[in-house]
């Protein structure tokens, strides 16, 4: 038998074995990914147990938080807009306002303005938001979700065409499409307004964890009411140290921050001082870096404005919310 024949008859067999090795370790892989992921899980919900029995006033205490960000485009480093979020205590919990103004280019803008409310515990709040719809061009999307008694409710409304969204307009606006949802809150069902601090305890923690979100306008249009709410979810994982910032770079905690669900994936790192305090985060496009209010308005002049009538209309959006509901 030539050596040519030799071996063309062990190949099967050889072919055999490493398939048999290709495919143990194929399971090996699929195994270790399943149950990092279960364990990530485990670890969501030891957290938000956690926070649920300290209570927000133990990270937040009694004071008015208001703070600004620039965005930036990551490639040139323009500026492309900015960020305002206010929280405070209100009743027997907090509430918030995240609102982002987006100036890509001259003549051109749109808001997203996000209103939420968090009982002490995290186990009762309610959360509007209104922002370009992704689904329809020119209308606003309205998006509601409110937790009471272990339970989800998210109603998604579509707001005719509006050019500029401001505080308090979603009930000015006439709904043309509105679904509304339901579900059992998930032990690590994130709610809102709860993300920073949960991101900032993960890195404070040195580990990874699995959350349970809603994402905006990813409900589904075309079944009957009473429908099902569907979660997304948000893993947040410790990635290192790194010396940020000049002329004297500070020590910040990175956290790597995936997003996933219904093809609404994104990953970005989020920067934080050893003080708990959010520097900056990134994704591939765009940075948002943490100012003062002098610097804001050096780089957006008119946004003096903006800020005063976010200031005096802080509230409207989570009681208009209400009243809508209680109306409905």
């Amino acid at each position: 038998m030539s050596e040519q024949e030799h071996n063309a008859k062990l190949r099967p067999g050889t072919i055999s074995v490493f398939m048999l090795a290709l495919l143990a370790g194929s399971v090996g892989v699929a195994w270790w990914i399943s149950h990092h992921r279960q364990a990530a899980g485990g670890r969501g919900n030891e957290l938000m147990a956690d926070l649920h029995l300290a209570g927000l006033k133990s990270f937040w205490g009694d004071t008015v938080q208001e703070q600004y960000a620039v965005m930036r485009r990551t490639d040139d480093g323009a500026n492309i807009g900015w960020q305002m979020t206010l929280r405070k205590p209100a009743g027997d919990g907090y509430r918030g306002l995240d609102v982002r103004m987006y100036i890509p280019q001259r003549g051109s803008s749109f808001v997203v303005w996000e209103s939420w409310s968090l009982r002490d515990d995290l186990r009762q709040g309610h959360y509007v938001a209104l922002a370009p719809s992704n689904r329809v061009r020119d209308a606003v999307a309205k998006t509601e979700i409110a937790l009471h008694e272990g339970l989800v409710s998210v109603t998604e409304t579509l707001l005719a065409p509006a050019n500029v969204i401001r505080p308090g307009m979603g009930s000015q606006l006439e709904p043309f499409q509105r679904v509304t949802s339901q579900a059992a809150a998930p032990e690590n069902y994130l709610p809102e307004g709860s993300l920073p601090l949960v991101v900032q305890q993960v890195g404070a923690r040195k580990t990874s964890a699995s959350f349970a979100i809603v994402l905006n306008e990813t409900q589904p249009l075309t079944t009957p009411e009473g429908r099902q709410t569907r979660f997304g979810s948000v893993r947040a994982e410790f990635s290192g140290l790194e010396a940020i910032g000049t002329p004297k770079p500070v020590s910040a905690t990175i956290v790597t921050v995936t997003r996933g669900g219904f093809g609404h994936d994104s990953t970005e790192r989020s920067y934080w001082s050893n003080d708990g305090d959010l520097l900056r985060t990134a994704d591939d496009t765009i940075e948002v870096i943490s100012v003062t209010q002098q610097e804001l308005l050096s780089a957006f002049p008119k946004a003096m404005e903006e800020l005063t009538t976010l200031r005096q209309h802080a509230d409207i959006g989570y009681d208009a919310a209400n009243a809508e509901s209680e109306e409905e």
